[in-house]
């Protein structure tokens, strides 16, 4: 990796680069904030602050798994398996517990339905 420090543009370049990769980065996180009182008309509070925490999760858990799998088994690439187990363990979990709720819905419809 040091052979490439040569190598490397001019500051005023990666500069440039930069700037354009932060305005992209904006771009794309206010469309995020965007989309949530679209989508969650109702619940505007619970989810802009889920989507916070999963932001302020990922830029402090990340870099620390990575860096520790890095120190004990020699390659960040440990960490980045761990990551994709766990989100997959985490979207199981989510689809369970959607669908659990789709069948749960028409009962209590159908409780509403014939109480009245």
């Amino acid at each position: 990796m040091l052979a490439f420090i040569g190598a490397l543009p001019p500051l005023f370049i990666v500069f440039g680069l930069m700037v354009i990769l932060f305005l992209c980065f904006g771009a794309a996180n206010g469309a995020l904030f965007q989309v949530v009182p679209t989508w969650f008309p109702k619940e505007v509070g619970l989810l802009t602050g889920i989507v916070g925490a999963a932001g302020g999760l990922g830029g402090f858990l990340l870099p620390n798994v990575l860096g520790a799998m890095k120190q004990w088994l020699g390659s960040p690439a440990y960490g980045f398996w761990l990551f994709a187990i766990v989100l997959g363990g985490a979207m199981l979990t989510a689809r369970r517990l959607q669908a659990q709720a789709v069948e749960d819905v028409p009962r209590a419809n159908g409780m509403v339905e014939r109480s009245g």
